[in-house]
């Protein structure tokens, strides 16, 4: 089970996603995409020069912190969207808890 918990704040978000979806170990389609949303979410935060020293990957591990502004905010509404989606297909492999403390 790989478990995610997304905070959104009016300041900063975090990311932390930790396991393996074990769905077909060795040929693991949700594990892959999983990393393909979080590596294309670090990729656009890189190039957008946010990320810097925020992000730790260990194996089964990764976590994403940083400052939030307009477009990181469409980021993450990317990345939520894309987990939640596997999260419903993949109900035994995927976990996803969001909290956006904006809408408090």
């Amino acid at each position: 089970m790989i478990d995610i918990k997304i905070l959104i704040s009016p300041k900063y978000f975090s990311i932390n996603l930790v396991g393996h979806a074990q769905y077909n170990p060795g040929n693991d389609i949700v594990c892959a995409s999983v990393s393909t949303i979080t590596e294309t979410f670090v990729r656009l935060l890189s190039l957008k020069g946010c990320l810097d020293s925020n992000l730790i990957k260990e194996s089964g591990v990764v976590t994403l912190m940083g400052e939030t502004d307009e477009s990181i905010y469409s980021y993450l509404e990317f990345v939520t969207t894309g987990y939640s989606g596997l999260a419903d297909t993949y109900p035994d492999n995927v976990r996803l808890e969001v909290i956006d403390e904006r809408k408090d």
